[in-house]
């Protein structure tokens, strides 16, 4: 389960817990339980690569966890579909909302984009 790990901002240690913001990047992390970097806990004094949403995806009934990097600063939110279970990913940029239909068009996106961090 996502937040039943230390992998998270919520125990981290760059996480300056009573304004609940970044101290490497200088950001709030609004949802600390379902959002992780690769610097989780480490001893360093600068971000590497982006952040991570953790989300749940919804397809036909069944559900899948995923972690999912931020469109650029903007963190990438799965919204239920109106009428069905189903899930979809929406990302809410200062000039527009882009919507994708799932985690998979969502990350071939970003690839397109040139904005899919190395694994």
């Amino acid at each position: 389960m996502p937040n039943g790990g230390t992998h998270h901002c919520g125990y981290c240690r760059h996480l300056e817990k009573t304004t609940k913001r970044c101290q490497l990047r200088g950001i709030p992390i609004l949802e600390t339980h379902w959002t992780s970097c690769r610097n989780s806990d480490e001893p360093v004094d600068a971000p590497t690569g982006p952040l991570y949403a953790i989300v749940c995806e919804v397809r036909s009934a069944g559900a899948a966890y995923a972690t999912i990097p931020y469109w650029g600063d903007a963190r990438p939110e799965l919204i239920q579909a109106p009428g069905t279970l189903d899930t979809y990913v929406l990302v809410s940029l200062p000039e527009k909302t882009l919507r994708f239909e799932s985690v998979r068009e969502y990350l071939e996106a970003m690839d397109r984009e040139g904005m899919l961090p190395e694994t």
